[in-house]
C-alpha cells in the first residue's frame, strides 16, 4: 500500500501498475471532489515534486516514465467526468494551504520540545513546500 492507495505489483518494468483502490482517506472531504483531486494533486509523482509520496525515480519510488504529467492526468479528470476544471487552481492553493496548517501543529510541537517523533523536525521544509505551492497556484 502506498498511502492510502493500492496498486497491482510491479511486473518488472514493462507495464504500469494499475491502482486497485483508496483507503481510509480521512483527510477527504464530503462535498466537492475537486478539494480531494486537488489534495492528491500535492503529492503527486512527478519530476521536482520534493514531497511526492513515494519519490520519483528512487527505491520503491514510482519509475517517472509510467506516470502522467499532472496536466494529463487533469485533462483526463474533465473529460472523464465532465467537470468544470477552470478555477482548479483555487483548489490547489486550498488543499496545499489546508495540509500545511495540519503539519504545522506537529511541527510547532516539535519546536516547543512536546513532540518524541523525529519526523516533526523535518516538517518545516514540507510546510515551506506546501506553503510556496498555494502561492503558486492562488496568483
Amino acid at each position: 500500500m502506498i498511502a492510502s492507495l493500492t496498486c497491482t505489483p510491479s511486473t518488472g518494468g514493462t507495464a504500469p501498475p494499475r491502482i486497485l483502490g483508496l483507503l481510509d482517506f480521512e483527510m477527504a472531504t464530503v462535498g466537492d471532489p475537486l478539494v480531494d483531486l486537488a489534495w492528491a494533486m500535492i503529492f503527486w509523482p512527478e519530476e521536482g515534486n520534493l514531497i511526492a509520496f513515494p519519490p520519483v525515480d528512487v527505491p520503491g519510488g514510482f519509475d517517472a516514465a509510467f506516470c502522467q504529467r499532472p496536466e494529463q492526468l487533469l485533462r483526463r479528470y474533465a473529460e472523464r467526468t465532465g467537470r468544470d476544471m477552470s478555477h482548479f487552481q483555487w483548489y490547489q492553493a486550498f488543499s496545499a494551504w489546508k495540509l500545511a496548517i495540519v503539519l504545522e501543529g506537529s511541527y510547532a510541537k516539535h519546536l516547543r520540545g512536546e513532540s518524541k517523533n523525529p519526523t516533526h523536525g523535518y516538517l518545516g521544509f514540507t510546510i515551506d513546500r506546501l506553503l510556496g505551492r498555494a502561492q503558486r497556484f492562488a496568483v
